[in-house]
Formats: C-alpha cells, sequence, structure tokens
C-alpha cells in the first residue's frame, strides 16, 4: 500500500532547491520543486511512495491541513514542549481557519505579508500555518538581530502586520514604536493565543 511521508520545503525564486527522503533503508528519492502555485514561501509536499515508485504531490498547504483533518482528525500533530499542550490535526484545522478569518477581518489580503517576531510555542505554531493556509506570505524575523538590522528588515519586507509576543515587544520597544503605521502590530502570547487568549 505504500509508505507516506510528510515533509516541508523552502524555496526562493533563484534557484530550485531539492530534499533527499528516504524510502528505504539503502534507497532515496530526489524530487526538485519545479513550481509554486500558491505564491506561498513555504510549501508542504505529501508523498506517496508506492509499489511501482509513482508520487503523488501536493503543494497545496490548504488541502494538506483539509485532508489531514478528516483523516486523521484526532491524531495528535503538535506537541508544545513549553506547556505539553497539545493540538490534533483536527483543532489545527479550526485554528488555521480561525486565522484566516481573523486576518480577513483586519483588511489583509491574499498575498500580503505577515511577520513573525515570536519565540517557540502553540500558537506560534499555529499562525504559521494559518497565514499560509489562508494564501498570505510568512515573514520570519530573527529575534537576535538586533535594533538596527531588524528595523531594516522589517521596513524593507513590505509587510502588512506583525505578529509579536511580549518578550520582543519589550526588547525592541524602540524599534517597533518607531516603525511606520502602514505596519500593524499584533500582540500574541505564543502559548495562549492573541493578546493573551483564544484567537476568536
Amino acid at each position: 500500500h505504500g509508505t507516506e511521508y510528510v515533509i516541508f520545503f523552502f524555496f526562493s525564486s533563484r534557484r530550485r532547491h531539492t530534499r533527499y527522503i528516504s524510502v528505504t533503508g539503502v534507497q532515496t528519492c530526489a524530487l526538485p520543486i519545479s513550481s509554486a502555485t500558491t505564491g506561498e514561501n513555504t510549501i508542504f509536499v505529501r508523498m506517496s511512495i508506492k509499489p511501482d515508485r509513482r508520487v503523488t504531490i501536493m503543494t497545496s498547504i490548504h488541502s494538506l491541513i483539509d485532508q489531514n483533518a478528516v483523516n486523521r482528525k484526532e491524531k495528535i500533530f503538535l506537541i508544545a514542549p513549553e506547556t505539553n499542550r497539545l493540538m490534533s490535526y483536527g483543532q489545527l484545522q479550526v485554528h488555521v481557519r480561525d486565522i484566516a478569518r481573523l486576518l480577513d477581518d483586519i483588511g489583509v489580503q491574499r498575498q500580503d505579508k505577515a511577520a513573525f517576531l515570536l519565540s517557540n510555542g502553540y500558537w506560534t505554531a499555529a499562525l504559521f500555518l494559518g497565514v499560509m493556509y489562508s494564501g498570505r506570505v510568512v515573514v520570519p524575523l530573527n529575534a537576535i538581530a538586533g535594533d538596527s538590522a531588524l528595523s531594516f528588515v522589517i521596513e524593507h519586507s513590505d509587510c502588512k502586520i506583525l505578529f509579536v509576543s511580549a518578550e520582543y515587544r519589550q526588547k525592541y520597544a524602540s524599534t517597533l514604536n518607531s516603525l511606520p503605521n502602514t505596519i500593524e502590530l499584533i500582540d500574541v502570547d505564543v502559548d495562549n493565543g492573541l493578546c493573551g487568549g483564544d484567537f476568536l
């Protein structure tokens, strides 16, 4: 019946990337990414390695999340080690749809960029996938870059919103307060959700 793998790729417009996965103990399979139909900067690829070695590829995070919510609804997708909180595939679908509605409500358009200045956590993972699920573009920021570098990257990223945790809101207060008013800052508790509570 074949073996199923779920992997992800980061790609750029400058060159194609190839990622290797293990098919058996001694064989590998290389798949170059030739195109990105979603316009996202990160895509998940679902691969079913069948006996005849044909490969099925799904390049949409949206369809991958929805399919897993049907086939693996109660199975665990994520364990947040900081709090031991669990997220099932069904809960992931609920979260990303809530996040998509939130972005619609605040006027973030498809293909707009959303920057992240967050530490690891349950809602950081949900937000990353929710932004991509909804057709927006993720812009992860380096939290140790320093004020000058961070300010330069944010202002040249063309991001419309910036999700920020309390830790970095305080650490980079002067930088964030001086950003153009075209960038909306959204406070996130990485363990408990938006502004200390669930998103919706």
